[in-house]
């Protein structure tokens, strides 16, 4: 991302419903994500590297659930290096694939939890020249991630290595996330686009779903894509400047964590968060020493 200040995916957002009934244990049981830490409606899950995966039990359901991916708006998907090993646990779980695809860049399935959301599980072709698919084979090399106190990922599994979104018109949002936001668009596959979130991770603009209004609260919508920032209020006047339009009013926490949320023009939701003093997770922390490394030139 090549405007000053953004840095990489803090978290990847999901709103369940109300009931926490059988879905935090399908994601830590059977899909495999640590808990980070958790609060009377929230759990905060971890999906690898300096990223969390949130579950949030304090709204009805916005969503009848996903039939196909083409009808999920936001899908996360995890990079996993023994397809077979992954399918296998989450079939004998009961959770066997509801679609299935592959081609000569990647293996893709999704499955679908309790909650009627569908999450991915994709394996790349090693040949792959996409950044961040090189960055993710020289990570690997160098052993897993660990954080303090967390327990280690599945062995099948790296992290939530792609997002992908779903658009009717793909081009105007991928303008959108360039011009407006500041993700560059760094390939195509296909007929999605696909824009560079951090070093690691892709958010894929892909053809489907359909243009819904943009929200008046983050709550209305099922998912949730949310960046990490510094000087997160120069990034939000640029981009008002730009003309993005935000949703619900500015957040913030005691310590100096700062979240503000806008629309794409389908109407899917995106965030800048800033942590503060106040980011004392441990992944904030990762997140944290690797933006030191990267100020630092390293």
């Amino acid at each position: 991302m090549s405007r000053p200040g953004l840095q990489s995916v803090a978290e990847f957002m999901r709103h369940p419903g109300l009931s926490q009934s059988g879905i935090t244990e399908f994601y830590t049981s059977v899909v495999g994500l640590p808990v980070l830490r958790s609060y009377p409606s929230i759990v905060m899950l971890w999906a690898g590297e300096d990223l969390a995966f949130e579950l949030k039990y304090d709204t009805e359901p916005v969503s009848g659930g996903e039939a196909t991916p083409d009808d999920a708006q936001y899908i996360p998907i995890f990079r996993t290096y023994d397809m077979d090993l992954t399918r296998e646990r989450l079939s004998q779980a009961g959770y066997a694939p509801v679609w299935d695809h592959k081609d000569a860049v990647a293996h893709t399935f999704y499955v679908k939890g309790p909650d009627g959301l569908l999450t991915g599980f994709q394996y790349r072709n090693p040949g792959s020249t996409l950044a961040a698919d090189v960055e993710a084979l020289r990570r690997r090399n160098l052993g897993p991630v660990c954080l303090e106190g967390i327990d280690p990922m599945p062995d099948d599994l790296q992290y939530m290595s792609r997002i992908v979104l779903r658009s009717p018109d793909v081009s105007r949002t991928s303008r959108h996330l360039d011009d407006v936001f500041g993700f560059d668009r760094v390939a195509e596959e296909g007929d999605s686009a696909i824009h560079a979130l951090g070093d690691t991770v892709v958010l894929e603009v892909a053809p489907g779903g359909s243009s819904r209004p943009a929200p008046a609260d983050r709550n209305e919508v099922s998912g949730a894509l949310l960046l990490r920032v510094h000087d997160l209020d120069d990034l939000v006047v640029d981009a008002l400047d730009a003309g993005a339009v935000t949703v619900g009013e500015p957040i913030e926490f005691e310590g100096g964590v700062k979240i503000r949320y806008f629309a794409l023009p389908c109407g899917a939701v995106v965030g800048f968060v800033q942590r503060g003093w106040a980011g004392d997770g441990v992944e904030d922390r990762e997140a944290a020493r690797r933006w030191a490394e990267r100020a630092a030139g390293r």
